[in-house]
């Protein structure tokens, strides 16, 4: 088998979703499914979706990690994990895993509506801004891209917690994307490499206009990381 790799954004959407807390407690972490799979099986269908992201995958008590033992294919009725290698039938996969039970809050697109309840706040959306590309080497096909991704985070403005402290308005919004922020610059070199690797800083978070209509507040922080064959597979 092989690899799937999804976009740049997709893949910092899921591990956002693993890694931070949501002030909300819009996703539920289930507790840990044992699967056995047939022998020349390369997937499981887990029992809840739609999922949110994995927190950990083993295989005979061996940790696996995501985007190079195995990829996702969540769904909203459905989600699959599929596996490199065939299984010989006789493992056991103990999955650990969350799922959208009460709405989602890390999103890798932004919406072309306003949401205006209560419920929809804080958010975090990963957007790519630009995706240059090169080839590795004249006779390859193997492409290296340079995605340029933006933080935007949103809260209202009634004051939320996350990361152990009180939060409100402005203050919320550039906080909860400097959370965000934080969490990819102090971990990828642990996290996210050798998938995605060569982590720079653009821009720190800084505050956006605030939407005075709906009363949100806006903040936003610009990264760039390097990618092989982005969106095709490995």
């Amino acid at each position: 088998m092989t690899i799937k790799y999804p976009e740049a954004e997709d893949m910092i959407v899921h591990y956002l979703r693993d890694k931070l807390i949501d002030p909300k407690g819009r996703i539920t972490s289930v507790a840990t499914e044992n699967h056995t799979p047939g022998a020349g099986d390369t997937t499981i269908t887990l029992t809840h979706s739609p999922l949110s992201h994995i927190d950990s995958i083993t295989v005979d008590a061996v940790t696996k990690k995501i985007w190079e033992d195995f990829y996702i294919s969540p769904g909203s009725s459905s989600s699959v994990v599929t596996f490199d290698t065939a299984f010989a039938g006789t493992e056991t996969v103990a999955v650990n895993y969350g799922y959208i039970k009460a709405g989602n809050w890390v999103y890798p697109f932004l919406s072309n509506t306003t949401p205006n309840t209560r419920a929809k706040y804080p958010r975090i959306v990963i957007e790519t801004v630009d995706d240059p590309v090169d080839y590795m080497g004249s006779g390859t096909s193997t492409m290296k891209a340079y995605p340029h991704l933006r933080i935007h985070t949103f809260c209202e403005s009634e004051a939320i917690t996350f990361n152990g402290e009180t939060y409100g308005g402005r203050n919320a919004a550039r906080r909860l994307c400097r959370y965000a922020f934080s969490q990819i610059k102090n971990n990828w070199r642990d996290d996210l490499s050798p998938v995605l690797f060569d982590f720079e800083v653009i821009s720190g978070p800084v505050n956006n206009p605030l939407d005075e209509k709906y009363r949100i507040y806006r903040s936003m922080a610009d990264i760039r990381l390097s990618i092989l064959n982005e969106g095709e597979t490995q």
